[in-house]
């Protein structure tokens, strides 16, 4: 049997992973989900991995979803998982800077939501592209330099959404 032991500190409290899966065969496996991310084990075993916090240990699905610890604590933690996005999203590196503004020009096709804003990973936001109905329109992102308050600069996306609503983005920049 494989005993896999993790240990982190998390707000006074110690905590290990504990994986008690013999072996990994088989399908990838979902063992929780949020708005913007699906989590997956490489292969079945939710049933079999523990999170221990002091003397309680339970299954680290029913934290989740309890509430009890964040994802994101487990994975800046280690828990070793695959992380997939369900929506497309627009990335941008950019150091110094606020986001101003956020214009779609037919709301009827799309949405944007939460703009996350990554300082440890060299300033980076990500836009989730929500898919509405099928059709085209433009998204315009202004930044304004910070401390100064003076619009910087604007870049704008023209974002398709199929019949599927499948998006795609047509002048998708790479990062700066």
């Amino acid at each position: 049997m494989y005993w896999g032991f993790k240990e982190k500190t998390i707000e006074q409290n110690t905590f290990q992973f504990l994986d008690l899966s013999k072996n990994c065969v088989g399908e990838m496996e979902k063992f929780y989900e949020d708005d913007y991310y699906e989590y997956f084990f490489p292969c079945p075993k939710s049933d079999v991995y523990y999170i221990q916090i002091g003397n309680e240990r339970r299954l680290l699905k029913d934290f989740l979803n309890e509430e009890v610890v964040q994802i994101s604590t487990l994975i800046d933690s280690g828990l070793d998982c695959i992380k997939k996005a369900k929506y497309e999203s627009i990335k941008i590196k950019k150091e110094g800077y606020y986001i101003s503004e956020v214009k779609i020009e037919n709301e009827e096709v799309l949405k944007v939501e939460n703009p996350i804003y990554y300082r440890e990973n060299h300033n980076v936001f990500e836009f989730f592209l929500i898919p509405l109905q099928e059709g085209t329109t433009n998204i315009t992102i202004r930044f304004i330099l910070s401390g100064s308050g003076d619009l910087e600069e604007e870049r704008t996306y023209k974002v398709k959404v199929d019949k599927n609503l499948k998006v795609s983005l047509e002048n998708q920049e790479d990062f700066e």
